[in-house]
């Protein structure tokens, strides 16, 4: 094909979108549809046109049509009838009526260098910063999206973006005086969760810069961002990790140095729950299918209407994940691995509200290892009340022993102090024992002496104390007893003990019991070794008369009051009443 004919081409007064993008443009322009035909051109454009072969129309065309296809400026180098044999050709896809594509031919070599400077620099720019950034976007003075680079973000399409407040799609964000797509002051690298298309969440580094207009007055922001979702899952899954091990050595030595083991399950239960941002939680100490076990908690309490779900989750299957009213539950049960043999020994429970964070994989695998720690220490907690027991208790009855006994009614006699209360101390011998010992055997004196505690337990209330002091003496501490209950209490108690005459053997000397009682008020202290030795004193007495009886002290001045007061107090034989003197009446 020969030199272009003009016959055809308009001139760019006649295609009003062209003149106005040529204003100011002192090179060739020609105006090319999508189909590659060149459909107008300025006056310089007409005359490159007269010069141009087919391969340089050709080359024009395709030029063209690669713009359009791409929907960007680009810029091509062309050979042919211009100075130095190719010029720089900028080409801009028209939208509109206008589509197609207006194609510049800077003809000068100085202009062409210069503009190819720039388009290179703008070029190189770009480039940067989407090696740098996932998307670069800008906000209007609304927080609006007007302009996105690329294909859009976040799984979103451009199209779907644009017009949209930047803050429909904020899920969490770092704490800022104004939304970080509103930046009023330059803001570098800062992390913004945003709800991805598909509904999981990312996080974008967030680069700002305020955009102020020529008065100085704020118009918008631009920025970009970089998904750095991965990373800081990363770095998540490593502080969980970090957590973990340091949560575990510190339950491991709590274990091992915790001078009492009574504390290790509190330490145990709010390290964790503070580790993975619980709001309460619970240990049941004992097999949560038993009749009975004990109960640690901490924080806020769990609803009473949740914990019959939750204790079924855990008998039933072992663990427990709940989603109830707001609330998410985890847990699982506790094994002794000190047996070897997997023994379910009691549970742990965490809670928390899902309005705050709610409990994810890694909040699982801590309470997982966290179980087994704990499970250590419900064992060796019981370990410790078994040894506790044994060192308090009576070898053969079960009941208290003497220094145990003593210890505990100490404390007492000094809350009885200041809340100004009282009680009575009860010094029990049991009458002809020896005599027992001696005729029928040692075993047949432990029976009574296992039965003698028996009928004590059963004449007492769970809050009282008893003791076994020595091979037939006991104590019991009564709480509450005043001095017009303690005639009943202590008939109570003989009529309790009478039926250990039914274990006799020896005729003559029948199995009964002396008892002394001596009475405390808080509201006049008196120190515990007087209280008793009055109850001691009391019981000889009714020793001395070698019949089953009791016999109340009379009442002790408080300590440094001097002597006490003369004898008046109520006792006999099987309840009868004596006189002062101890005859009875």
């Amino acid at each position: 094909m020969g030199p272009m004919s003009q016959a055809n081409i308009e001139t760019v007064e006649s295609l009003p979108h062209a003149l106005t993008n040529l204003v100011g443009f002192g090179g060739a322009a020609l105006v090319v549809e999508p189909s590659g035909e060149v459909r107008g051109a300025n006056d310089l454009g007409i005359d490159l046109l007269a010069n141009f072969d087919d391969d340089t129309v050709h080359e024009v065309a395709i030029a063209g049509a690669r713009a359009i296809a791409a929907g960007a400026l680009r810029l091509e180098r062309l050979n042919g009838p211009f100075p130095g044999d190719c010029a720089d050709v900028i080409i801009q896809p028209l939208v509109g009526r206008a589509a197609g594509a207006l194609v510049l031919i800077a003809t000068n070599p100085a202009e062409s260098a210069l503009r190819r400077a720039l388009i290179e620099s703008r070029q190189r720019y770009r480039d940067l910063v989407e090696a740098a950034s996932e998307f670069v976007w800008e906000t209007d003075r609304h927080g609006r999206f007007v302009f996105l680079s690329g294909s859009g973000a976040f799984g979103y399409a451009t199209r779907d973006l644009l017009g949209r407040l930047a803050t429909d799609f904020v899920v969490d964000a770092s704490p800022l005086p104004y939304p970080v797509f509103q930046a009023r002051d330059t803001v570098l690298q800062t992390d913004v969760w945003l709800q991805r298309a598909d509904g999981t969440t990312s996080c974008q580094s967030i680069t700002a810069v305020p955009i102020y207009d020529p008065d100085g007055q704020w118009c918008g922001t631009r920025g970009m961002g970089r998904d750095v979702t991965e990373q800081r899952e990363r770095e998540r899954a490593e502080k969980q990790r970090l957590l973990r091990d340091r949560l575990m050595t510190y339950l491991g030595d709590t274990i091992r140095t915790e001078i009492n083991p009574e504390k290790t399950l509190p330490a145990a239960l709010s390290g964790t729950g503070l580790a993975i941002g619980a709001d309460g939680g619970m240990i049941l100490a004992g097999h949560p299918a038993a009749a009975s076990y004990d109960v640690v908690s901490w924080g806020e309490p769990l609803p009473e209407h949740d914990f019959p779900e939750a204790h079924a989750a855990l008998v039933e299957q072992g663990a427990v994940d709940l989603l109830r009213g707001g609330l998410q539950l985890i847990g699982q049960l506790t094994e002794d691995a000190s047996a070897g043999d997997g023994r379910i020994n009691g549970a742990v429970l965490f809670w928390c509200k899902t309005e705050s964070r709610g409990f994810g994989d890694g909040d699982r695998a801590v309470l997982s290892d966290v179980a087994a720690q704990i499970g250590l220490a419900i064992a060796q907690l019981k370990k410790f009340h078994e040894i506790v027991t044994i060192s308090n208790t009576d070898s053969l009855t079960g009941v208290l022993n003497r220094r145990a006994f003593f210890a505990d009614l100490e404390r007492r006699l000094g809350r009885h102090m200041v809340a100004q209360t009282g009680g009575a101390l009860v010094y029990l011998d049991i009458n002809n024992l020896k005599a027992l010992n001696d005729y029928a055997g040692h075993l047949a004196g432990d029976r009574a002496i296992l039965t003698f505690a028996e009928l004590t337990k059963a004449a007492t209330r769970a809050s009282d104390l008893i003791a076994r002091i020595g091979g037939d003496e006991f104590l019991i501490w009564l709480d509450g007893v005043t001095a017009e209950s303690a005639p009943v209490r202590a008939e109570a108690l003989l009529l309790q003990m009478n039926r250990l005459e039914q274990l006799s053997v020896v005729p003559d000397r029948p199995l009964g019991v002396s008892i002394g009682m001596a009475l405390y008020d808080g509201a006049a202290p008196v120190a515990l070794d007087r209280l008793l030795a009055a109850a001691d004193a009391a019981m000889y007495r009714v020793k001395a008369r070698r019949k089953s009886g009791y016999e109340i002290a009379p009442r002790l001045l408080p300590d440094d009051t001097g002597p006490p007061e003369p004898l008046d107090a109520m006792a006999g034989m099987a309840g009868e009443p004596i006189r002062a003197d101890g005859s009875v009446e």
